[in-house]
């Protein structure tokens, strides 16, 4: 139900507050870069600035000149943006 409510959606607005002390969001990663190699129009993502091991997917967006949200208000904002 999860894949078939992306495609259907305006805005997939991913948000990635990891820290050591919860769960990585591994699933995350390859959700928000499936979704975006599929959707590119449609992908939001962010996460704050201390959230852990986000370097290789901050660069891989970067390499596809996609911004990133450091702030969950922010990437709401971009959000409501799109709509």
């Amino acid at each position: 139900w999860e894949k078939m409510r992306l495609d259907l959606c305006t805005v997939a607005m991913f948000w990635v507050p990891r820290n050591a002390s919860e769960l990585l969001a591994l699933n995350t990663n390859w959700e928000a870069g499936w979704f975006n190699a599929k959707y590119p129009q449609k992908t939001i993502i962010g996460w704050p600035e201390d959230a852990i091991r986000m370097g290789l997917p901050g660069y891989y967006l970067a390499d596809e000149g996609l911004s990133v949200s450091d702030s969950l208000e922010d990437l709401c904002k971009v959000a409501m943006s799109r709509l």
